[in-house]
C-alpha cells in the first residue's frame, strides 16, 4: 500500500508548524551587492519573478534573488 505524498494544509493545532515563508530582499538599480560565486557587483536591472541582473565588472549575470545574493 502506498501513501499519497501530496502536500496537506497544516492544522492550526498541529505541533508541527508549517515552514516559514521565504522573505526575499528587495534591490534597486545601482545598488552594490555580493554574490557567493561571482563576488561584488552592481545591480543594473530587475526582472519579474525575482531575477536580478548584476554587473560584476567582467560580466553581466542574471541571478535569482535568493540567499546567495546580499546587499553590501
Amino acid at each position: 500500500m502506498t501513501r499519497d505524498r501530496t502536500a496537506r494544509p497544516a492544522l492550526a493545532t498541529s505541533p508541527f508548524a508549517a515552514p516559514p515563508a521565504v522573505v526575499r530582499e528587495e534591490y534597486a538599480v545601482d545598488e552594490r551587492v555580493n554574490h557567493d560565486r561571482f563576488g561584488i557587483g552592481t545591480v543594473v536591472g530587475l526582472e519579474p519573478r525575482g531575477v536580478v541582473v548584476v554587473d560584476f565588472g567582467s560580466q553581466r549575470v542574471r541571478v535569482p534573488n535568493d540567499a546567495r545574493l546580499c546587499k553590501l
